[in-house]
């Protein structure tokens, strides 16, 4: 989307760009646009793992930069926080995200096939207009599989002690997407908070390469 606003309005067809320095940044859920005119327009590519930067990156006729990261600081002092107050653990799993738009990239039924007590928690509507509370129709089936198969499931909570409560009260964090589904921000907020389970799946090298391959990049 981003990229076709900044082709359409930001570029002419005469190729006479706005004078404006202008960069991409990658999200890691598609290749990055890698024909002529994108390295025309385009002064500088972000892009959020190692993983993404070699395979799609690498080799390229492109400038390029390594840019994602969290506040491990932050995550680390909210996780123990959150213990300290902690006098066992309630969850045996827990999937967090989106339940709607990209829902076949996210993989949240793959929580059904799990043991134990399961909490799915994430964003239960897509963004198309209607009342914020409207569970989306695009989740609903994936609501009633989980549901079904005993999953509890519940909308998001804002970041901060009330998300990493959550998340410390939990012995596995499953984290099933495919490649195209994102999941980089909360492998490495798992891995800073520490003493859980990550779990990714085998068919997504990115994000196994960030969990036991990449260092925790932090923004501070």
């Amino acid at each position: 989307v981003v990229d076709r606003f900044v082709r359409e309005y930001l570029w002419t067809d005469t190729n006479q760009a706005c004078p404006i320095t202008r960069s991409l940044q990658i999200a890691g859920s598609y290749p990055p646009p890698t024909d002529q005119k994108a390295r025309d327009v385009y002064d500088l590519f972000y892009y959020e793992t190692q993983w993404y930067g070699q395979t799609f990156l690498s080799g390229k006729d492109v400038l390029a930069f390594h840019a994602f990261g969290i506040d491990a600081d932050t995550v680390r002092s909210l996780c123990q926080a959150a213990r300290s107050n902690q006098t066992n653990i309630s969850y045996d799993w827990i999937f967090i995200g989106a339940f709607a738009d990209h829902a076949g990239f996210k993989r949240p039924e793959r929580l059904a096939l799990r043991y134990g007590k399961r909490l799915a928690m994430g964003k239960l509507r897509d963004n198309s207009p209607g009342d914020a509370n409207d569970v989306s129709q695009a989740a609903r089936p994936i609501i009633n599989l989980l549901t079904k198969a005993g999953v509890e499931v519940r909308p998001p909570v804002p970041w901060g002690p009330e998300f990493f409560s959550i998340l410390v009260d939990t012995r596995h964090v499953l984290v099933p997407d495919d490649w195209r589904g994102g999941g980089e921000r909360l492998v490495l907020e798992t891995r800073a908070c520490g003493g859980l389970d990550l779990v990714i799946e085998p068919d997504n090298p990115k994000l196994n390469s960030l969990a036991t391959k990449e260092p925790i990049y932090t923004t501070l």
